[in-house]
């Protein structure tokens, strides 16, 4: 059974060794402004993303990217901060992080094509 505490993990080095492989595409999973806050109660989402591998959903993988001036976005030259498998740095300074998850009586097994239903908060 996993715990929903995030814990850091090289992805890039995961695939690389076959310790993991992806099920989906990458997502943006949730988007914060940090000049305009959400709600004390915070701010979530939920999304359809299908699956584009057959395989069992064991975690879920996330990482940040950050522009630190306004009007910058993070894909803007030069690039803002971010820890996505494969950034420019150090690959174990800023980790991503994972989220295992608790494995059901009869798995979690999902086909490709299927839509996986994913919260984020």
């Amino acid at each position: 059974n996993g715990s929903s505490q995030p814990h850091e993990v090289n992805f890039a080095r995961l695939l690389q060794t076959n310790g993991a492989r992806s099920l989906t595409s990458e997502f943006e999973a949730l988007t914060i402004d940090f000049e305009d806050l959400p709600p004390l109660q915070g701010q979530h989402t939920c999304q359809a993303v299908r699956a584009e591998a057959a395989g069992n959903v064991d975690a879920v993988v996330f990482w940040w990217r950050c522009a630190m001036l306004r009007g910058d976005p993070w894909d803007h030259e030069p690039r803002g901060l971010n820890n996505a498998p494969g950034a420019p740095g150090d690959p174990d300074h800023w980790r991503q992080a994972v989220c295992v998850l608790q494995r059901p009586r009869r798995g979690r097994r999902v086909e490709e094509g299927e839509e996986l239903y994913i919260r984020t908060s």
